[in-house]
């Protein structure tokens, strides 16, 4: 079953929710409720201190009805991160987040880092308007291009060292090293590529501008 987190970064695009929401365990991340507003999608769970929240998202949380998990204002964790413990612990085997970035580079940082975290437990990704992020340790990735023009390799470990096929700028045991852009703004060719990370640690992402 397929978990959809939905946090209160920048607004995503209602068919992105769409594509995602229909059939899901839906939970909603404080302001993340906002998404739900105008769509025929209601959330299962709505999570947070609820400090940033308009008129409209209570007006919504009233009229459907939702259950609501409050939190303490001072915690020690993110809305969105005990949103997240409260999806892993529903037995879903696949998570998207969504909303998860915006204007706040702290918590979009953070939720990156989350998305690490989920590695070895469930198959996740952080989808927004622009972009569909992955992380991924040595092995091997069929990545699908769909409406993505660019993929980038970001390393989280000293270095990544990575081979691909499929690519504008192929590479054979490239080493991406964790100061260093080269890895940002290649291409998938086709429909699909091959990457195969042999060593190191970091983060997929495709990008469409």
């Amino acid at each position: 079953m397929l978990g959809l987190l939905v946090s209160g970064g920048k607004q995503i695009d209602k068919s992105i929710l769409k594509k995602y929401a229909h059939g899901a365990y839906i939970v909603c991340a404080d302001y993340g409720v906002k998404n739900f507003i105008g769509t025929d999608f209601i959330p299962n769970l709505v999570v947070g201190d609820l400090d940033s929240i308009d008129e409209d998202c209570k007006k919504f949380i009233y009229d459907n009805k939702l259950k609501v998990k409050k939190l303490n204002c001072r915690k020690d964790y993110t809305d969105t991160e005990v949103a997240l413990n409260l999806i892993l612990e529903s037995g879903v085997d696949e998570i998207v987040m969504l909303s998860a970035t915006g204007s706040r580079m702290d918590h979009s940082l953070a939720n990156l880092m989350l998305l690490r975290g989920m590695y070895g437990k469930v198959d996740a990704k952080i989808i927004d308007n622009n972009n569909e992020v992955f992380y991924v340790k040595p092995g091997d990735y069929l990545i699908e291009k769909e409406d993505y023009k660019y993929i980038s390799i970001v390393p989280l470990s000293e270095d990544i060292i990575m081979s691909s096929k499929g690519l504008d700028y192929e590479t054979d045991h490239l080493r991406i090293s964790l100061n260093s852009s080269t890895g940002v703004s290649n291409e998938i060719v086709n429909c699909f590529a091959n990457i195969k990370i042999h060593s190191g640690d970091g983060f997929i992402i495709k990008s469409k501008d």
